[in-house]
């Protein structure tokens, strides 16, 4: 409940996102089918519903986020464009590659969290077994 309070409270405090006057664009930069693309049609759903207008998801895929946050850093600022982002565009991207076309601090908007996603480690099963064991979660 808290979550959907922040999300509603961060995107209606955006006079631009308020009373749009034509369908929002969400920009996804992951393949279609795949989890953040999943999670980016529901909150779609759900944000055209609350705003009482289309939320069209769009995806952008190719190079770990960066060509959907390219588009979102050239699109006009006028909040009708917003882009479903993870870690990788945000953060590990501009530590990776200092040509990006596009300056994550200067150019992108955080607005809110949305959710997070556990990683873990594997191993092949035959190496797996004995003595090792997972450390607790925290």
């Amino acid at each position: 409940m808290r979550r959907r309070a922040l999300l509603a409270t961060t995107l209606l405090a955006t006079p631009a996102l308020a009373w749009p006057d034509r369908p929002l664009r969400l920009l996804v930069g992951y393949p279609p089918g795949g989890g953040t693309d999943i999670m980016a049609r529901a909150v779609a759903a759900r944000l055209g519903r609350e705003l009482g207008q289309p939320v069209v998801v769009e995806s952008r895929t190719g190079a770990s986020g960066t060509i959907a946050a390219a588009e979102l850093a050239r699109a006009t600022p006028d909040g009708q464009v917003l882009l479903f982002v993870t870690g990788s565009e945000m953060a590990l991207r501009p530590l990776l590659d200092r040509q990006l076309p596009y300056d994550a601090e200067r150019d992108l908007q955080p607005a809110t969290l949305l959710g997070r996603t556990p990683v873990a480690l594997a191993v092949n099963g035959a190496q797996g077994r004995g003595g090792w064991r997972a450390a607790p979660a925290s």
